[in-house]
């Protein structure tokens, strides 16, 4: 079975955009520290992408 490359970039893209927002909608279920880790965590990588 073959799989048509030409596909494939669109149907990771929207498949990246589901768990993004499931991601997202699941925040709400983590407790205040859970939060601050992912919080610290956004942030280092935001950083290292600055520097």
């Amino acid at each position: 079975m073959s799989i048509n490359t030409h596909y494939m970039p669109s149907f990771l893209e929207e498949f990246r955009s589901m768990k993004l927002e499931m991601m997202i909608r699941d925040l709400r279920k983590l407790s205040p520290d859970e939060l601050l880790r992912v919080k610290q965590e956004i942030e280092l990588l935001l950083n290292s992408k600055t520097e």
